[in-house]
């Protein structure tokens, strides 16, 4: 992530906007005939979306740590917030998590 602060904030906003998408195709995904409900993409269970996102959406707590990004606890992401507590707290996810401290560390040339 480049230096500069004005590239800095188009990309995070650029980030944040990609999370609304998702947290609304997360409600989409909910509202349709036959969807259960559940805190997963597809339902009740852990499933292939968990496995391919959540890495790459556990990797959002390193922009926090250099960056200072959050994502905002309002209407336009409650269900992607909703989703990463879900994935985050299921044993398929948290026995295979890699530790934030290398995260840290692997990304520092990257994101510091």
């Amino acid at each position: 992530m480049t230096s500069d602060p004005d590239a800095q904030k188009v990309s995070i906003d650029f980030a944040l906007s990609a999370v609304r998408e998702a947290s609304k195709a997360l409600e989409d995904q909910r509202a349709l005939p036959g969807s259960n409900g559940g805190p997963f993409w597809l339902g009740a269970r852990f499933g292939f979306a968990e496995i391919v996102l959540s890495s790459s959406v556990s990797v959002l707590g390193v922009l926090r740590h250099y960056r200072g990004v959050e994502i905002p606890d309002t209407q336009a992401y409650v269900a992607f917030l909703r989703w990463c507590s879900a994935f985050k707290s299921d044993p398929l996810f948290t026995e295979s998590e890699s530790d934030f401290e290398e995260q840290i560390v692997a990304f520092k040339k990257i994101v510091a």
